[in-house]
């Protein structure tokens, strides 16, 4: 083709050039989908919230819960007993990291004591997985000074003995705050 004949076809190559993103963007950001019939009159399937006697206060699990690990149902209590009885690091890290992962609170109080413990890998994940109970990152390094160690560490104790004491009596007035 010669130039005088693509001269024509300019415009309409123009059009495409502008309508085909314009035409990506209603379709992928405007255009709604249809509502079917089965979606009509079905209420959002929203979990009820736990109580306090049913499983903790909001995202913790009752003492007695039980937790799926490779297919198989294994109480918490295992768990906590695992940390303490591991004959080796990596079942004592496993255990420390599932009861990290499913806010075990009643597991606070021995996962303290790791934070005190000579082999650094089991107190930075003993760190770790205080961090998810706690909902709050104290800073708490494995390799910090030990003076350093002691303050993060008290802190830390304060604030697992305020949320184990709401837990265990979710009607009890807070604490007064400090000014």
């Amino acid at each position: 083709m010669n130039r005088e004949a693509l001269q024509k076809y300019y415009p309409a190559i123009i059009g495409v050039g502008i309508l085909a993103p314009l035409l990506l963007i209603y379709f992928t950001f405007f255009r709604v989908s249809p509502v079917t019939p089965e979606h009509v009159g079905t209420p959002a399937q929203i979990p009820p919230t736990p109580k306090a006697g049913e499983g903790g206060f909001n995202r913790y699990p009752a003492k007695d819960a039980s937790v799926e690990v490779q297919g198989k149902m294994v109480p918490l209590e295992t768990l906590r007993e695992e940390v303490t009885t591991a004959p080796d690091q990596r079942s004592k890290v496993a255990a420390i990291n599932l009861l990290g992962d499913n806010h075990d609170l009643h597991a606070a109080p021995m996962l303290l004591d790791l934070l005190t413990n000579d082999d650094p890998y089991v107190r930075g994940q003993s760190g770790a997985a205080l961090t998810k109970i706690l909902g709050a990152d104290f800073h708490y390094r494995a390799n910090m000074p030990e003076a350093q160690r002691k303050v993060t560490i008290e802190e830390m104790r304060r604030q697992a003995a305020k949320m184990i004491a709401h837990v265990e009596n979710p009607n009890a007035p807070p604490p007064p705050k400090k000014k």
